[in-house]
């Protein structure tokens, strides 16, 4: 997955020079069920590239990488 996620600033007129809000924070991302991690990895890649000093991604189940089916 590329460029699937984009982060948006919202500038306010008081405030000139708005940071992002991820700006050297440390954020979570939580999923129900992990397949791939393609989407939770491509979240997490926007997060750092938007300024973020740590993602962790927590999650309640993970398939597995080979299946039997």
């Amino acid at each position: 997955m590329r460029d699937i996620f984009t982060m948006r600033i919202q500038h306010n007129k008081v405030r000139r020079g708005a940071q992002p809000a991820f700006r050297g924070k440390c954020v979570a991302i939580v999923d129900d069920v992990v397949t791939t991690g393609a989407t939770a990895n491509a979240l997490a890649r926007t997060l750092l590239n938007s300024g973020a000093k740590h993602v962790d991604i927590w999650s309640i189940a993970r398939t597995g990488w080979h299946n039997a089916s």
